[in-house]
């Protein structure tokens, strides 16, 4: 009919547009890989600095590791969430 819009064609599984488009790309893969390991690296660095200055060997590195590591989950989580 001339005034009704089309539909998207369903895709593979039936439930909507097809693969083409809806994934992140190389480079926002990139970026997130990039900023995961600057993350994990950051709290490492930080816990290894405030282990050096109150010489609490590793407990302070462990706890910056750690805190690196959940701010890189959440970085791909938020990341994921574009594409859910």
């Amino acid at each position: 009919m001339p005034g009704k819009p089309e539909e998207p064609s369903p895709g593979p599984s039936g439930s909507g547009p097809g693969p083409s488009g809806s994934g992140p790309g190389a480079f926002d893969l990139m970026a997130l890989g990039l900023t995961m390991a600057l993350l994990v690296g950051a709290g490492l660095g930080l816990g290894l600095l405030v282990d050096s200055w109150l010489h609490s060997s590793p407990i302070a590195t462990m706890v910056g590791l750690g805190v690196g590591v959940v701010f890189a989950g959440l970085a791909l989580w938020e990341k994921a969430r574009q594409y859910l």
